[in-house]
């Protein structure tokens, strides 16, 4: 079992694979249906509402053969004054992961150290890493070799214009270091 909370949670190795199963991936998607989460269930708590990112993931695990099951804050007892560690050590019994979209880094480590089950970071105030790893796997597309990010990315220039304090900014930081990247920020 691996987490993905930030963009450096991976080897180079594990990188270049998801890299290139996401690309298999996106070619086959109107082909066939995958069932690598067949009879999964996976947990999408938002703290943060988001209409793309609720969907995506939906739709994801819903492709790969998954059920999504949606839980907000607010109809749970963590709404009401339950812990994390409580929360994380209940939803790791039914489901076979979790996607959490939150404000602080902090809660989703947190839920993170006590899960027995995949949690995966949707988005925190801190980074963004899936939006990053999918803008990654576009521009490799269209530079070079999509299963093989490093060799594509590395000594490319991306400027990022906008709030530089911002998740995006960070993740940008961490993606140009991952894989070679020259990155500027303007804000």
């Amino acid at each position: 079992m691996k987490h993905f909370l930030k963009e450096t949670d991976f080897t180079e190795n594990e990188i270049r694979g998801i890299f290139s199963h996401a690309y298999d991936l996106k070619q086959s998607r109107s082909a066939i249906q995958s069932d690598i989460l067949l009879g999964q269930t996976w947990g999408l708590l938002f703290y943060k509402q988001s209409t793309r990112t609720r969907v995506s993931f939906e739709v994801g695990i819903n492709e790969l053969g998954g059920h999504a099951l949606m839980l907000d804050q607010g109809g749970m007892q963590i709404g009401r004054g339950e812990s994390i560690h409580d929360t994380s050590k209940v939803l790791s019994r039914y489901l076979h992961g979790l996607v959490i979209r939150t404000f602080g880094q902090k809660i989703i480590e947190e839920f993170a150290e006590h899960a027995t089950i995949p949690v995966v970071n949707a988005l925190t105030d801190l980074v963004h890493p899936c939006q990053i790893y999918a803008d990654c796997l576009t521009i490799a597309e269209k530079l070079g070799d999509p299963r093989n990010p490093f060799a594509s990315l590395a000594g490319k220039k991306l400027t990022f214009l906008g709030d530089t304090a911002c998740n995006m900014a960070n993740s940008w930081i961490l993606a140009g270091a991952l894989f070679g990247m020259k990155i500027s920020l303007a804000g």
